[in-house]
Parts: C-alpha cells; structure tokens; sequence
C-alpha cells in the first residue's frame, strides 16, 4: 500500500516525522510554515525541498508553487517541473486536482517526475475554466492535452 498524504492546512503543533507516509504535498506557502520560515521563496528552491524533506522524513517530497509550477524530491533526487503555459481565470481546486492527478499517474506505472509533469498540466488546465468541480475535465478531454503539451518541451 502506498500513502499520499495533502498536509493541508499544517497544523499549528509540529508535526514530527512523517517517515510511515509515501508522498506529502504542500504548497509554497505550507513548505515555509513547516520549516519555520516567513516566505518560501526567501531560500533557494533546493534547500527549500531539502529541509522540507528532512523536517518530514517521508518518502517523497511534492511542493506546488503556484504558477510557479512544482517540485519534488525522493531519495538524493530533485526535480522542478515549469510553470503550465496557461492564462489563469480561477486557481480554486487547483491543488487537489495537482495531487489527484499525481496520484492516478502512479497507479498508471510513471515514475514521480513524470506524474508530477503531468498533473502540473491538468492543475493548469483547471485554472483555465471557473469553479473546482466543472474545471476538472474527464479523461477523454484531458489526457490529450496533456500528452500534446508534454510532447513539446
């Protein structure tokens, strides 16, 4: 069994070691509160994944950054993914679509970076219509665009 775990909103007690829980996302605003800092962009993206990923002693790290696209880290390895190229109406649902969409990409067999590349996409696509629910697209509009977007970076 795998654990995927949206520590959203952190909570005011710590939260100690989480090392029992696969993937935490958090957002960047989430990654600062955790480990004790005013704003998340006040250190180097590398060291804010690092210490979030040592704070919480999970298995994997994902970090959403907005239109600032996301990150993670598992093991020694890090990635960042860009932001989606997308005009945003609405940001509402964005992040649980991210992680809903992470998620499905495991279970379809790809590794973090690919899921993460891909659900960077769908939150994307999401913040281009109103509303969390009617933003979230089926499948059969989705998958090729993302696949088409994918194809050209």
């Amino acid at each position: 069994m795998k654990t995927v775990l949206n520590l959203s909103p952190v909570p005011e007690a710590p939260v100690g070691l989480l090392d029992y829980v696969d993937y935490v996302a958090v957002n960047e605003v989430e990654s600062a509160q955790i480990i004790g800092i005013d704003r998340w962009d006040q250190i180097p993206l590398d060291d804010l994944i690092q210490r979030v990923y040592e704070k919480l002693g999970c298995g994997c790290v994902l970090i959403t950054l907005g239109a600032n696209g996301c990150a993670g880290k598992k093991g020694d390895y890090i990635w960042k993914i860009p932001r989606a190229d997308v005009v945003a109406v609405d940001t509402i649902g964005a992040g649980d679509g991210f992680l809903s969409a992470f998620t499905v990409n495991l279970l379809w067999g790809k590794s973090e970076e690919e899921a993460c590349c891909w659900a960077n996409e769908f939150a994307g696509y999401t913040t281009t219509k109103e509303g969390s629910i009617p933003s979230y697209p089926l499948l059969e509009e989705i998958a090729p665009y993302v696949e088409e977007r994918l194809m050209c970076r």
